[in-house]
């Protein structure tokens, strides 16, 4: 076996704390004014728990990606959603991001 082999083995040998990414969604830039940015995130986040066939009870972590609403909206958002409170989140908002990477 050679090195890159048994490294890539190493790799795919599956453990207890792997992450599993098991749906992503994306919401379509919405021009109405009348929708707010925690009712878009929360269909988002629906229907990546629907699509995926999750009982939300079992979802973990959740990592989301925004521009328009703010963390602590992320939050009360997950829990409208169908999320146990026992869930972890974390937003990530797109134009911070670009901040740091400038």
């Amino acid at each position: 076996m050679s090195p890159s082999s048994s490294a890539r083995a190493r790799i795919l040998v599956r453990g207890n704390n792997d992450v599993v990414s098991i749906a992503a969604v994306r919401s379509a830039l919405i021009k109405e004014r009348w929708k707010r940015p925690e009712e878009i995130l929360s269909s988002v986040l629906r229907a990546a728990y629907t699509n995926a066939c999750l009982n939300p009870p079992l979802i973990e972590e959740i990592a989301a990606g925004h521009v328009l609403c703010p963390a602590t909206a992320s939050r009360m958002t997950a829990l409208h959603s169908g999320m146990p409170h026992t869930t972890a989140l974390n937003t990530v908002h797109r134009q911070a991001l670009l901040a740091l990477l400038l």
